[in-house]
């Protein structure tokens, strides 16, 4: 029997090495892509049943490829990862994922990510043991957030916008215009900017703007790349979100 194709797109060499042993163990064969131009490339690989997308993909976003996936009607299942590993007050049960089937977080992939598959794929048992799974989940643990740790203001508050996103879809998706997006989740923003303010480890009033203009320009450019119109968007994102300047 063939192995079921998974490819996997995430740009942290570490954490794809990870998952891409424990897929491998439980059966699957793995192909790994750094950004979402590469995994657009694959689209139309008849090998891979599975895509499994980063949110925060460089290039091209996790929900961008799963919407393409879903206009053009391939049979494929597709699985976004939360981007970052930190409890924060955006997080709540997703539930609408952008034309995704399901998600996992990136701390989950060892465990929740196999069965995952194996549940949309309509396969059997998986083989892999409880260790493994541990194992794998601690090494992701780490990772999570040292991805975090390593990257710049810039990047980090992509990161950040997309996780966020991941878990606003029932506000996000009805939103026409990035205006529109930007007040449904207003107070969510301003979680995002005060996680970047902490993790990017920026003080002060200055630090304090210069995390809010970060967050609004990211969740801009997201925003339009998942085609939300901009026609009314430099006025809503002018100034600061909602409540951004409390505890000035």
């Amino acid at each position: 029997m063939t192995a079921p194709g998974v490819l996997l797109a995430h740009d942290r060499p570490h954490i794809v090495r990870t998952v891409r042993h424990i897929l491998q163990a439980d059966g699957f064969e793995v192909v790994e892509v750094p950004d979402g131009q590469a995994a657009r490339a694959h689209l139309d690989d008849p090998k891979i049943r599975a895509f499994v997308l980063d949110v925060g993909l460089p290039k091209v976003p996790g929900y961008e490829l799963a919407a393409e996936i879903r206009r053009r009607e391939l049979d494929r299942v597709v699985i976004l990862v939360a981007s970052v590993y930190r409890r924060t007050a955006y997080k709540r049960r997703p539930t609408r994922l952008y034309g995704a089937d399901d998600y996992v977080e990136v701390h989950h992939l060892c465990d929740q990510l196999p069965r995952k598959l194996r549940a949309h794929l309509r396969l059997g048992e998986g083989r892999l043991s409880g260790e493994q799974q541990r194992a794998g989940a601690d090494a992701l643990r780490v990772e999570g957030d040292r991805r975090l740790g390593e990257a710049d203001l810039r990047r980090l508050a992509t990161l950040l916008v997309a996780d966020m996103v991941l878990y606003n879809g029932d506000r996000i998706l009805p939103a026409r215009t990035t205006a529109e997006a930007q007040r449904a989740v207003a107070d969510d923003l301003t979680e995002t900017a005060r996680l970047l303010e902490q993790v990017g480890a920026v003080e002060g009033r200055a630090g304090r703007t210069q995390a809010q203009g970060l967050v609004r320009q990211a969740f801009r450019e997201l925003m339009q790349t998942m085609g939300r119109a901009q026609d009314d968007a430099s006025e809503a994102l002018a100034g600061p979100p909602p409540g951004a300047e409390e505890g000035a």
